[in-house]
């Protein structure tokens, strides 16, 4: 009688075992559709590593330079912190914009330190939508150096 017993349990605690891990591998397959479906854009490239593919070229291309400087069309040299009018969400949403590109450079390019200045020898310009104004360069008292995909340049300081 014991040894039957002990059959049906065995039995009894594969079977409830078996029926856990399938449960819960159908849990997980169910999450995983449901969450594409909520979220699509989840697993679409991230800022970051938009960033990385732009700018990489341009990191390999400044390997013994310790500091450039940085600029874009948008410009913003006081920061995001110094506007004053907080309900001008046009003024801050562009001085963010700004700055994360600022700060996407920078971690991108990093040990290379990246000012968000034009008065450093090299400057890294970073255009993503491209550049509108063909002047642009020589209002800034800067020479193209080299160009790079996806709107990146390596510009000179005619001043250094």
């Amino acid at each position: 009688m014991k040894e039957k017993n002990m059959y049906l349990n065995s039995i009894r605690v594969k079977t409830g075992i078996t029926i856990l891990i399938l449960l819960t591998v159908f849990s997980n397959i169910y999450n995983s559709f449901k969450l594409a479906k909520t979220f699509p854009d989840f697993l679409k490239i991230d800022n970051v590593t938009v960033s990385e593919i732009r700018l990489v070229s341009l990191k390999n291309y400044l390997k013994n330079v310790k500091e450039v400087g940085y600029i874009t069309e948008l410009e913003n040299t006081k920061g995001v912190f110094a506007i004053e009018d907080l309900n001008d969400t046009q003024s801050l949403n562009k001085a963010i914009d700004v700055m994360a590109q600022l700060i996407l450079t920078q971690y991108t390019l990093c040990p290379v330190f990246v000012y968000n200045q034009t008065n450093l020898p090299l400057v890294v310009g970073n255009f993503p939508k491209g550049l509108s104004d063909r002047n642009f360069f020589i209002k800034k008292n800067l020479i193209p150096v080299k160009k790079f995909p996806n709107g990146v340049i390596l510009l000179k300081n005619k001043a250094q």
